[in-house]
């Protein structure tokens, strides 16, 4: 009897460390600080460990920069004229 609720107690304990992990879901800003950048090679990843559920903000001056959705196409071709995304 205590065996059993020594093996409910482990699979519980175990079950909660599994459920747990997924939460801690982080958002980087690409370039820290600094913001993004074209620079290569990038080196703000440095130390960092990226994980499915992750999410990066890419955060840049609207005067210099724009986020345009195109298709595969267009990208291929170099073809900007696509649709601007809202902020």
């Amino acid at each position: 009897m205590a065996s059993q609720q020594v093996l409910i107690l482990a699979a519980a304990a175990i079950a909660a460390a599994i459920l747990l992990a997924p939460a801690s879901a982080v958002v980087f800003t690409v370039g820290d600080a600094a913001g993004w950048s074209l620079k290569y090679p990038a080196t703000w990843t440095e130390g960092k460990t990226f994980v499915v559920g992750d999410s990066l903000m890419f955060m840049y001056p609207s005067d210099k920069h724009n986020v345009m959705e195109v298709t595969g196409a267009d990208f291929k071709a170099c073809n900007v004229m696509g649709n601007a995304l809202g902020t």
